[in-house]
């Protein structure tokens, strides 16, 4: 799985998707995100769709977007096929990559998701939904190492060991780790999960 970073305004989603996701995925992008040689047979192989649960400011929208697929022929006439995603989308995901970092930055272990979100379109029949991908994602980077990897990088960086305050008292405190270490160490304020996403395959 390969992840192409973009930010785009969610006031218009689908419009910016379009634009800074499926029109910009050239041939020439293509093969410069799957890492291919220049020259290499691809082309666009149709793309399938999925639910992506977005944060509007405070508000959840439900959203259907599509994934863009592509297909190759290498040197040996062998066929490949690859998906490209948006780097807001976590694979097997429905959580758009920003609402699960505002609800890991602000859901404290004793919270409830509603607290801090609206569902006026009642969307969701619980927080459960949330929760369980939240808990998901977790899970995945802590199987991949992305924690201890990220503290790594820190101390090489700044000569000092990642000491990170607080964390505990976050639902999801690993994510918080992640995402407060990624915030330092590459300088940035929003969309860090994304960020991530887009080079933790690379």
């Amino acid at each position: 799985m390969r992840n192409l970073f973009i930010n785009i305004d969610i006031e218009n989603f689908e419009q910016e998707l379009n634009n800074k996701y499926l029109k910009s995925l050239t041939h020439e992008k293509a093969l410069e995100i799957l890492c291919l040689e220049p020259g290499t047979p691809i082309k666009k192989n149709g793309t399938w769709p999925r639910d992506l649960l977005v944060l509007n400011i405070t508000k959840l929208e439900l959203h259907r977007i599509k994934i863009q697929k592509f297909q190759w022929i290498d040197k040996d006439s062998k066929k490949h096929y690859a998906s490209i995603f948006p780097s807001f989308v976590f694979k097997h995901n429905p959580l758009h990559s920003d609402l699960i970092e505002y609800i890991v930055n602000n859901l404290n272990d004793s919270g409830n998701v509603f607290e801090y979100v609206e569902d006026p379109d009642d969307i969701l029949e619980s927080e459960d939904k949330i929760i369980k991908n939240c808990l998901s994602l977790e899970k995945k980077l802590s199987k991949s190492h992305i924690p201890e990897k990220i503290a790594i990088k820190y101390t090489e960086q700044f000569n000092d060991i990642a000491n990170v305050r607080n964390i505990k008292f976050y639902k999801f405190h690993i994510l918080k780790y992640i995402i407060k270490l990624t915030s330092v160490i590459y300088n940035k304020t929003k969309n860090i999960l994304s960020f991530l996403n887009s080079i933790i395959n690379k």
